[in-house]
C-alpha cells in the first residue's frame, strides 16, 4: 500500500497545481475591473459635490417669519429715505424708512381737526357738568317742592270742601225760596197775599238759582 501511494502521489499534486492556475481570460477581466474602479474613483474626486440647478418658480418658506412681509402706512406718500437694506434683519418697532406725505399741510390740518374735536369735547363736558349741577339743585329743592305741592293740594281740598258746602247751602236756599214761592202763589190765589209779595218771592228764587249755579261752577 505504501509503495503505491508513493507512486501516484506526485501526479496528484501536479494535477492540483494545474487546476489552481488562473485562466488568462479571468486575469484580463480582473485587471479590467480594477482599472475601471480606479478611473471611477478618479472621476469622483474631480466631480464637484455641490450642484447648481437653474429654474423658474416660487419659493415659500415654511416658517411665517421667514416669508415676505408686507409693510403699510396709515397715509399715502413717497419714501424719502431707506434706513435698511434688502435682506437686513429688523426688530419690531424699528424704523425702516421715512415716508413723506404728498400733502405738506396734512399735519397742520390734522392738528386743527384735533383741536376742534378737543373743543367740542370740552363743550360737551361743560354741558354735562351743567346738567349735573341742575340735577343736584333739583334734588336739593325736591323736598321743598313736594311740601309746597302738598300745601297747594291741601288748599285745593279746603276750597273743594268750601265749594261743596256753598253748593249745599245754595241748594237749600233755593229749595226754601221755591217753597216760599209756592206758598205765596197759594196765598195770592186765595187773596191773602199781595202781588208785590209774590213778585219778591219770584225774585228771591231767581237769585237763589243764580247762587246755586255759581256754587256748582266753583265746585267744578
Amino acid at each position: 500500500m505504501h509503495g503505491k501511494t508513493e507512486e501516484w502521489l506526485p501526479d496528484t499534486r501536479l494535477k492540483l497545481l494545474t487546476d489552481a492556475i488562473t485562466a488568462p481570460i479571468a486575469g484580463k477581466l480582473a485587471r479590467s475591473l480594477i482599472l475601471l474602479l480606479i478611473v471611477l474613483l478618479f472621476l469622483l474626486l474631480l466631480t464637484p459635490w455641490q450642484q447648481n440647478v437653474r429654474g423658474i418658480g416660487r419659493v415659500v418658506a415654511y416658517i411665517p417669519g421667514d416669508r415676505q412681509q408686507t409693510v403699510g402706512a396709515p397715509v399715502e406718500g413717497r419714501i424719502s429715505r431707506w434706513l435698511v437694506k434688502e435682506g437686513s434683519k429688523v426688530k419690531a418697532g424699528e424704523v425702516i424708512a421715512e415716508l413723506r406725505d404728498n400733502d405738506p399741510l396734512l399735519l397742520q390740518r390734522l392738528e386743527g381737526e384735533r383741536q376742534a374735536l378737543l373743543g367740542r369735547q370740552t363743550a360737551i363736558d361743560n354741558r354735562v357738568e351743567t346738567f349735573r349741577e341742575q340735577l343736584r339743585m333739583a334734588e336739593q329743592a325736591r323736598p321743598q317742592a313736594l311740601a309746597a305741592a302738598e300745601s297747594r293740594l291741601e288748599m285745593a281740598r279746603q276750597r273743594q270742601r268750601q265749594a261743596v258746602q256753598g253748593a249745599e247751602a245754595a241748594s237749600a236756599a233755593r229749595l226754601t225760596s221755591s217753597l216760599n214761592l209756592t206758598r205765596q202763589q197759594t196765598l195770592q190765589e186765595k187773596g191773602l197775599a199781595s202781588r208785590r209779595t209774590l213778585e219778591l218771592a219770584q225774585l228771591e228764587i231767581a237769585q237763589r238759582s243764580a247762587d246755586l249755579d255759581r256754587a256748582h261752577a266753583a265746585l267744578a
